[in-house]
This record gives C-alpha cells, structure tokens and sequence, in this order.
C-alpha cells in the first residue's frame, strides 16, 4: 500500500529531449528555393525575413524547414532565438541554424506546443546561460539540447495545458490587431482638427507645478516611461527632493520626450516623482487634460520634441520648450469623442499587454505544475 501511495504522488517523469526530437537535415542542394524563401528568428521566438544580404548568396547549404519543425540561432537559444513552424508554408534557413522535429514515434507522447512553452521559459534560457558559460562562442548544438530534460505528463493535460496558453495568446493578438487601427483612426482625426480649428500654444493652455515633498510626505513614488508611470529605478533616494503632483497632472522626463516619455495621472490623488521630470498641468477650462494627452502621446508630437530639443545638453526637451508646440483646440463635444477612440485603444493595447505579461507566467506555472503532478498509475 506504502508502495502505491509513493507512485500515485511520485513527480511526472522527465524526459531527456534528445528521446523525443530529431534532427532535420534537409538541404537546399538543388537550389529549388529561392531567397524569396529565406527566413530568420527572432529573439522573440517568431520567423522573420532576413535581413542579411542575400545578392550573390550560396544557397545550397541553406536548410528546409517545413510545418511542425523546431528552428533555433544555436548562439543566440539563450535570448529565446527559436521559433516552431505551424504553418503549410515552408522556408529557409541559414545552414547555421538548427532545425528539428518531434520523432514520428513520440507524436502521441508529446504535443509540439507544449514543447515550445518549455523552450519559452525563462528558466530554459537560464539552462543555456549555464551549459554556455566560459566558452568562447556560445553555440548550443542539438545534442546538448538533447540532454536537458522536459516534466511530461500524459498527451492529455498537455492539451489543457496548450489549450489555455492558446486562448491568452488569441486574447493578446485580437486586441494588439484591434488597438493599432483605432490608435491610427484616433491620430488621423486629431490631424484632421489642423485644418478646421486655429492651432493654440500649449503655453497658454498649461502651468508648471513647482510643489517639493519638503515634508517627507509618504506618498507613492513614480517614474515614467512610454508605457505610462512605472516603479521609480532609485529606491533610496532622498524623497524630500522629490516632486508631488495631483490627479489629472502630467509628468515627462525632459531627456526622453524623443520617445513619448509623458504621462497623465488619473490614479493617485496625490503622489511623487524625481526632481528629474517636469510636472505641468492644464489651466483653461477649454481643453480636457484626456484629450490633452491623446494629443501628446503621438509620435508626431515626440518628433516635434525631438527637434525643438537638437542642439541642446542631451536634447533637453522642457516645458519652455512644449508651450512652443501648437495643438487644434476644437470644442468639448470634439475632444470628448476623440479621448473616446484613444480610451478604446488604449483599453484595447491594456488587455493585450496584460495577456502577454499573463503568459510569461503562464508557461513556467505550467511546466512546473506538470513536473509535480502525481502521476496516474
């Protein structure tokens, strides 16, 4: 009884890779492909077209890759360069890439997309960090691969397994496909509103707040990024030196206007950032703070900030310097229904950034949940 107990709660077997894969060898010899067919891989982990120059190239070592083959950049595994084919559509790769396949015996042992989230796994990379470490050229070949072991549990709670990873995944990319539209709609309408309303210096609509945290209030500290306000890098610093700004203030960092590095706080009543950034807010009642900040988070708008700060100490870029920059001031109801479309896209881009931050997880739960499960006897 004692016996059984032990194997009903004994860990999933793990099995070295080098039982389930196999090499694929198949070379462009004949030179039946042409570069229109050359690929690479990503350190995401997607196939992509060469950038490589490819006039005057030899193709005939070049490998085929074709549906359900594995691809990796053996000095680059360790950054997440691999990618699986799931579509009829072959291509080639650099005979400097490994291309490998489930073993046509072990099809039913172990589902090809379960194998990927082994691979995506940033304790995958970790492993290959370690076996590379002290060599000169980090190459990982496949029989190294083939002796790093993978937790399987039955074809079964795999497919579980894939099957929510999958709908996470369809999650990100509807919403990533649905936000770049609507984000571009919400642009060209407030590009639309240069040739129907008379363009106004933001130095007339907007304040500079000066406010010091002298009194070490303990309020939440901030940085900000592109994405909008992230934890603060310096964690120990001295927070009386800080800046308070309220609800519906902006914040940007002077040295990286170039890339939108603007936000508008909506969450905190109150909260800090680094003497670093600049905090302004909006002054007249005939502009809204939301259709303020779809106007500056456009990558014309960074371009503009870019310009104005060439020639300058690390092309500072400060509030002086934005009051310069006109913005179309049309009526409430306008900007209301323009801070409507950029809320759609932006809510759109949140879902999607949530989702892919969701299966960073996702796969190394798994994995690991699928290494402790009892095994069924």
């Amino acid at each position: 009884m004692m016996e059984l107990s032990v194997k009903l709660f004994e860990s999933a077997p793990k099995v070295p890779l080098g039982e389930l894969i196999e090499a694929r060898n198949e070379r462009n010899s004949d030179l039946r492909y042409g570069v229109d067919l050359i690929e690479g891989v990503t350190s995401e982990g997607f196939f992509a077209p060469t950038k490589a120059v490819t006039e005057g190239i030899n193709l005939k070592p070049y490998k085929a890759v074709r549906k359900g083959d594995f691809v990796y950049n053996p000095s680059r595994l360790n950054i997440g360069s691999l990618a699986y084919r799931d579509t009829e559509n072959m291509c080639i790769v650099s005979h400097l890439y490994v291309v490998f396949h489930i073993k046509e015996d072990k099809v039913n042992v172990v589902l090809p997309e379960y194998m990927l989230m082994f691979f995506r796994r940033d304790e995958f990379k970790r492993t290959i960090d370690i076996h590379n470490f002290g060599s000169q050229r980090a190459e990982f070949n496949i029989y190294q691969l083939g002796e790093i072991e993978i937790p399987l549990q039955s074809i079964e709670v795999q497919r579980e397994y894939v099957a929510a990873y999958k709908a996470l995944q369809q999650l990100a990319e509807q919403n990533e496909a649905l936000a770049e539209p609507l984000q571009k709609a919400c642009h060209a309408f407030i590009s639309s509103m240069k040739s129907q309303y008379q363009g106004v210096n933001l130095g007339q609509l907007i304040r500079k707040r000066k406010e010091k945290n002298k009194d070490n209030l303990d309020l939440p500290a901030l940085g900000v990024s592109r994405e909008g306000f992230i934890p603060p890098k310096q964690k120990e610093a001295d927070r009386t030196k800080y800046s308070i700004f309220y609800k519906n203030d902006f914040v940007f960092n002077p040295a990286r206007m170039e890339v939108n590095s603007i936000a508008l706080n909506t969450k905190y009543e109150r909260a800090i950032c680094s003497a670093l950034y600049e905090v302004f807010y909006v002054d007249d009642g005939g502009i809204m703070p939301e259709y303020l900040n779809a106007f500056v988070k456009r990558d014309e708008f960074a371009r503009q900030c870019e310009y104005l700060g060439t020639g300058t100490a690390r092309e500072i870029c400060r509030i002086d310097t934005l009051a310069e920059i006109k913005i179309p001031l049309p009526p409430i109801e306008v900007q209301r229904s323009i801070v409507a479309l950029y809320h759609c896209a932006e809510e759109a881009r949140t879902i999607a950034r949530e989702a892919r931050e969701q299966l960073k997880k996702l796969a190394p739960a798994m994995v690991q949940r699928a290494a402790n499960t009892p095994v069924e006897v």
